[in-house]
Parts: structure tokens; sequence; C-alpha cells
């Protein structure tokens, strides 16, 4: 998918009155109470008059992190992981002084990191120790997992690995590695960096990037369809750690989800959202349960396109379906699609798998026109996305 066709999405899908309140401070907010699990909020600066808010979570505190409510590519964000005997802190950015970290969150109150320089609001929130299955796999930083979510159904996740090259931060654009997960069953497809590097193994751990799974992936998506739910966001991306007590938590709703997500996949978003469009009305009303579990059988498929067709005549009632339908879908069938098709588009028996059959391999491919990175940003590759 194209910059100027997802930017027709968010036009389409994100209204534009609620861009004020998709701010970390203002979905912090949102989430509350909504079942939503977000890390602990310690407290929110919003103006230099209340500073001693943050100097008394200085005080009882000795792990935190501090973030502006607005950003860029974690530009002003600085994680504390413990207090010396000396009274100074031990953060992402070396050894900081508590009146060091008092004048970071004034300048973030007074405008530094956000992008009109305007005044922002620090938040000041606990600080999540990831699983060990993912942290395994990195080997520093904290792991997170990104999940596409359109019109409440996931239909793209990948989750981005902190490397020695990002200095342990899980961003793109800084070095961190992008492994594309399957939708149905969260299985690793191999990783990509920003660099244009598609490799199988960790640059750093040399764990195998296709060989494992994320734990509790049922969690995570219903985590992420729910915030998505809570933002309003017809398009989006979300953010999701795993703590290693919590489970799943959000990070961050992205309104302008990067497009990086298609190399780290080695598939477009253009056919996924497309086979979401052209779905009946009447799927709009399905619960976030049922939008999940189709969403994993159609991953299943491939979004094959046959789904589309398929997929109406099986919401349809009864006595309106084609005379030749069975009552019953048949049993190789997921989510309206066949589990696995000849070359002729005809249906033969699914493989027999742990869970929702075999994942298929997109036999097109094209280019990425733009990454997680800033406009105007391209890459292209033989191994590239499809976007048909």
């Amino acid at each position: 998918m194209s910059m100027n066709r997802r930017n027709r999405l968010i036009k389409e899908y994100n209204p534009p009155h609620l861009n004020p309140e998709l701010d970390k401070a203002s979905m912090k907010r949102a989430f509350h109470g909504t079942g939503v699990p977000t890390p602990e909020t310690y407290a929110l600066v919003e103006s230099p008059s209340e500073l001693e808010d943050a100097e008394a979570i200085f005080e009882a505190k000795d792990e935190f992190v501090i973030k502006p409510d607005s950003g860029y590519g974690g530009e002003g964000i600085i994680v504390v992981t413990d207090r010396t005997d000396a009274g100074d802190f031990e953060t992402s950015k070396g050894l900081k002084s508590p009146d060091q970290l008092l004048a970071h969150v004034r300048s973030i109150t007074e405008g530094q990191y956000d992008p009109m320089g305007l005044e922002g609001v620090a938040v000041i929130e606990g600080l999540i120790h990831p699983d060990d299955h993912l942290l395994s796999i990195a080997g520093q930083g904290v792991p997170d997992i990104r999940v596409i979510v359109f019109k409440g159904f996931p239909i793209m996740a990948m989750t981005r690995l902190p490397t020695e090259e990002s200095e342990g931060a899980a961003n793109l654009h800084m070095g961190a590695v992008g492994v594309g997960l399957d939708v149905a069953n969260g299985q690793a497809q191999g990783g990509y960096q920003s660099t244009n590097k598609w490799f199988n193994e960790h640059p750093d751990t040399k764990v195998d990037l296709e060989s494992f799974a994320i734990p509790g992936w049922s969690s995570v998506l219903s985590t992420a369809v729910k915030a998505a739910e809570v933002s309003r966001l017809g398009y989006t991306g979300v953010d999701i750690v795993i703590d290693e007590d919590e489970g799943p938590m959000v990070l961050e709703i992205n309104a302008r989800p990067g497009l990086g997500i298609q190399n780290s996949t080695f598939n477009g978003l253009l056919k996924r959202t497309s086979f979401i469009e052209s779905l009946p009305d009447s799927f709009d009303l399905k619960s976030p349960e049922e939008k999940i579990e189709l969403a994993r059988q159609w991953d299943a498929a491939n979004w094959h396109e046959n789904g589309i067709e398929l997929a109406k005549r099986w919401d349809a009632p009864e006595w309106e379906r084609d005379g030749e339908l069975p009552v019953e879908p048949p049993s190789d069938m997921v989510g309206g699609v066949y589990a696995d098709l000849d070359d002729d588009g005809r249906g033969q028996p699914a493989v027999e798998l742990t869970m929702y059959g075999e994942h298929g391999s997109a036999d097109e491919s094209s280019s990425s026109e733009a990454t997680d990175s800033a406009p105007g940003n391209t890459v292209g590759d033989s191994r590239g996305v499809n976007d048909r």
C-alpha cells in the first residue's frame, strides 16, 4: 500500500476531530475503566507549576518512565531502571540526577518535544518488565508488538526487537528489527531492518526469527482490538508490550501508522484493507470476538479473494442463500475461504495444524512505497510486499 492510499484510509476512517484526544495523556484517561491494560500512571505533569508531582515520584520510586504526551520516534523518552547509592538514577540516557530529570520534565511541559512547539504534558508511568520469551530473543530493551486494526479487524502484525544498533530501543528507524507475525497464530516470519536487510537471525543474539510464536497471542489481539475500539479510530496501529506479570499492555495508539510493517511481513496492506472494505455492512455489527476470529481464519487462508463473495453468502440469512450452498460451510472452509486452494481455485482438504490451518504465502511481489520513516522515504526490494 502506498502512502497516498494509507492517507485516504486515514482521511476516511479517522475523523479529524479525534486528533486532540490521541496524545498519550488523553488516551490514558480514555482507557481508564474500560478494561484496556496500560502501564500504571504515576503522574501527568501539565505545566511547570506541577513539577512538585514529579519530585514526589522521584523520591518514592526507583524505576519509572518519563515520556512526552506527543512526539515522534521515541524522542524525549527516558527509562529509569534504578537508583544509585549516591541518589542518582540509572537511565537509558546514562546517569541522571533528580534535578536533571526534573529539568527534562520541565522541557516537555514547555513544548520541546511537541511537533508544533506547543505546551506539552509529561507522562510519568510504571516501568514495564518484558516477558522473558521476547526478551531472550532481543537480548535487551523492551520488545513491542504493533497490530494494525482496520474497522475492528486485526489485519497485520509485527514485533519490533531492539538491537545494539538501536541502543536498546524498539524503533525501526534506529535499527531495531521488525519481525512479521501471522495474524492467525502469532508465528514469526523472519526479520527486516530499515537498511533494506532481510534475515532469519537476530543480528546480536543469533536467535532464529522464524522459529518462535508470541505467547498469549489471543490476548494480544483482543487487547489491540479493544484499544482501537476505545480510540474510535477506524484505521490504527496499536503498540503493545507483554509484561512478565500483567501480560499484554497498551503503550500507544497511532492514528497514522507507518508502512514499514509491510517490509517486516513481506506482505502489503492494500490486499487486506480492500478485503475488509469489500465485506457486507453487516460485518460492521459483529462483536470484537467474532471479528478477531474471522481475521485469524482469513489470515490462515492468506486473505484469498474468493473469501469476499463467500463471506457475503454465508452471512446472509439461510433463506437468501444460493440453493447450491449447504446449510453448513464445508469442513475445509475457514472464514468463508477454503483453507487450501489448488491452481484452479478449487478447495482441497485443509492441512491439519494445531491452530487455524496452514498460512499461505503470497505468490506475487512488488515493492513497498514507504516505510515507518518520515513521509517521502521509499524502499524497494525483490522480496518486498504484495500490494495487489
